[in-house]
């Protein structure tokens, strides 16, 4: 009796231990989990069940041999993420279950008709890249959410979708249809389906993208989507009901007609490739407007826009004016001639072949500067964060239209205060043209020469006064009624030589077609800007190409502003 129930322990043992391991029946397999998992299997050819803690939780597995058996992958307790490459498009393949607490299952080169069963409740995203011989896939597990067949040309229709599923891709498959009638805030994305012959996507599609897609003639989505782009679809001629809330839109070589009816909610909008006869309406809160290679002019009054971008146009020879919000454009290969007026917002420019010889004033701020093969041989003003190699247009190197004045001439000291540098009133010869002398300016022209400053901040900064206290930051240049020029600080209006406003001077930053600007020092923004401002040289023979543009009293008295500056 005693020893039957021994036998009976033993065996009841060597069964439970059975109970514990799965057999891998494939040697060549049995190699891989091993070098993935070193002594995963036994020399018998047996897995413990209980493995979740001898294995890594993602493999990149290689298959080159044929036949292939991965009976037993649905047993790793611990693999989250499984990347499986198949060298042989025409092995023999034996796989029957995908179970394991598996997330993402990636395929590539798979060779059979169809996928094992997906088991595992955890799965999140499945991904087949290049399976010419897939036709369907099983069930999906509720909780997918990421699904994408690629490269698949015998796949022609799809199982039910879980509703789970936030992103949809369809590349290059051999669908007929592609219908589905609820999802949950998905983008979807369809590229060279040539045998798609309709799209019908119902509530919860956030986003649907449709490429090169030559039999596609009905398109429908439902009402609440954001987004949709469509490409090449050469037999669709009606959109179908926009969404009122759609907030992007890009039409891409599409022989819709007529164009469609923009609603309100749009922000995004791009033309590619399009010929309509002309652009539709666009909408007041439009963002972003781009229209490349297309026949369509543009209209004449551009909404709030953020970013224009035109390229390859050639209707398009003239612009409208730039809206006052607009941040960055982008204008390439278009037959415009001369540019209007650019914003203050204006951060980022890029111009690329464009027969421009002029251009406008830049904002002084913008961040992004490109010029590329446009024909302009200098920059109308100074640019403070963008390094150009183009010199600042001047009378000696431009033709265009306001060149920007140059500080030149001679700075003397006027004894008896005529006006007029008399014998015995030399300029100091210790100077050397780049810089003022540091003392005071009052009651005297400061000696040294003026050459071509190459920035008027240069100027500006190097005209300080000192006195007991130490240097007194002046601020600008202004003339007595005797027309010496004096240092001066202005808050409201100009004030006598020496005068200051407070702790509050304001410093010259640079001199415009719109005028001298001038700027709290702590601050970057322009605050006052100073038009016509009177440019005067007293006791300069007119045979120097030195003129008067003007002057500015402000409040109609004051003393004016006086600068020596030759302008054309």
């Amino acid at each position: 009796m005693m020893r039957s129930s021994v036998l009976l322990f033993m065996l009841f043992a060597v069964l439970g231990l059975r109970a514990q391991t799965v057999f891998i029946p494939d040697v060549d397999f049995r190699t891989a989990l091993n070098d993935w998992a070193p002594g995963l299997v036994d020399i018998d050819g047996n897995m413990p069940t209980d493995n979740a803690t001898l294995t890594p939780n993602e493999w990149d597995l290689g298959v080159g041999w044929s036949p292939c058996d991965l009976t037993g992958l649905e047993s790793l307790a611990g693999l989250d993420i499984l990347r499986i490459t198949f060298f042989d498009p025409s092995m023999e393949l034996t796989w029957t279950s995908v179970g394991a607490p598996l997330e993402q299952l990636v395929l590539y080169s798979y060779p059979s008709v169809e996928l094992p069963l997906v088991s595992s409740s955890t799965l999140q995203r499945l991904w087949v890249s290049d399976a010419p011989q897939l036709t369907t896939l099983p069930a999906l597990p509720i909780g997918l959410r990421n699904l994408m067949v690629e490269f698949a040309p015998s796949f022609a229709a799809l199982p039910a979708i879980p509703n789970t599923v936030d992103s949809l891709v369809m590349n290059s498959t051999g669908l007929v249809s592609l219908a589905i009638p609820e999802l949950s805030d998905a983008q979807v994305v369809s590229d060279l389906n040539e045998q798609l012959e309709s799209v019908d996507l119902g509530t919860g599609v956030n986003s649907v993208s449709i490429y090169s897609s030559p039999l596609l003639s009905e398109f429908v989505v439902g009402a609440d989507c954001k987004s949709i782009v469509i490409s090449y679809l050469d037999a669709l001629s009606d959109l179908g009901a926009i969404p009122t809330g759609l907030e992007g839109l890009s039409i891409q070589g599409c022989p819709l007609m007529p164009p469609p009816v923009l609603p309100a909610s749009l922000e995004f909008f791009e033309v590619s490739d399009m010929f309509w006869p002309e652009l539709p309406a666009l909408p007041s809160g439009l963002l972003l407007l781009l229209m490349q290679s297309s026949s369509m002019d543009i209209p004449t009054e551009l909404p709030s826009l953020y970013t224009l971008n035109l390229n390859g146009c050639e209707q398009i020879d003239t612009l409208p004016p730039f809206p006052s919000t607009l941040y960055s454009m982008f204008l390439y290969d278009l037959p415009v001639t001369e540019l209007p007026e650019l914003p203050e917002t204006l951060e980022w420019l890029e111009i690329t072949n464009l027969p421009l010889s002029c251009l406008p004033s830049i904002p002084p701020n913008i961040n992004v500067f490109y010029l590329t093969n446009v024909p302009v041989s200098c920059l109308p003003n100074e640019l403070f964060n963008v390094q150009m190699t183009l010199p600042l247009c001047s009378i000696t190197n431009s033709t265009c239209p306001d060149p920007l004045p140059l500080v030149t001439g001679t700075v003397f000291r006027d004894d008896n205060g005529n006006g007029i540098q008399d014998g015995g009133e030399p300029p100091n010869p210790e100077r050397d043209g780049r810089r003022f002398h540091r003392t005071a300016l009052h009651g005297h022209r400061q000696s040294g020469p003026l050459r071509a400053w190459s920035s008027l901040r240069d100027l500006f900064d190097h005209c300080t006064t000192e006195r007991a206290g130490g240097p007194e930051y002046s601020t600008q240049l202004i003339s007595d009624h005797s027309g010496y020029l004096r240092a001066g600080s202005t808050e409201h209006g100009f004030r006598r030589s020496g005068e200051h406003h407070g702790t509050r001077p304001l410093r010259a930053e640079r001199l415009d077609r719109v005028g001298l600007a001038f700027t709290y020092p702590w601050r970057t923004r322009v605050s006052r800007q100073l038009r016509d401002v009177a440019i005067q040289c007293r006791g300069v023979p007119a045979n120097t190409g030195l003129v008067e543009l003007g002057h500015l009293q402000p409040n109609g008295h004051g003393p004016r502003l006086d600068l020596c500056v030759e302008f054309g």
